[in-house]
């Protein structure tokens, strides 16, 4: 209901569920950002994963889910490496 009294809904958190958006947008609501930018811009993975597939400079990264994995990477890498959460 809110969607449709508004002209546009836009979200400015990142903690929005990007599958949210896109119900809104499958509703007819216009959301700004639209659903793919928000994927790339709440998604720290996703984000780095295009960018390097397009080519631009980015510095090494890799997706762990446990301490096992940032070991590894920073064994592969060099220590001391940034660990983030890919979303929030």
């Amino acid at each position: 209901e809110f969607g449709r009294s508004v002209d546009v809904v836009t979200f400015d958190h990142e903690g929005v569920p990007v599958e949210l958006v896109e119900a809104l947008q499958a509703q007819g609501v216009a959301v700004a950002p639209g659903a793919v930018a928000c994927w790339f811009a709440f998604d720290k993975a996703v984000s780095r994963r295009s960018l390097a597939d397009l080519g631009f400079p980015i510095p090494a990264f890799e997706v762990v889910s446990d301490a096992a994995g940032i070991v590894q990477f920073g064994a592969e890498h060099g220590w001391p490496v940034v660990a983030k959460a890919a979303r929030g």
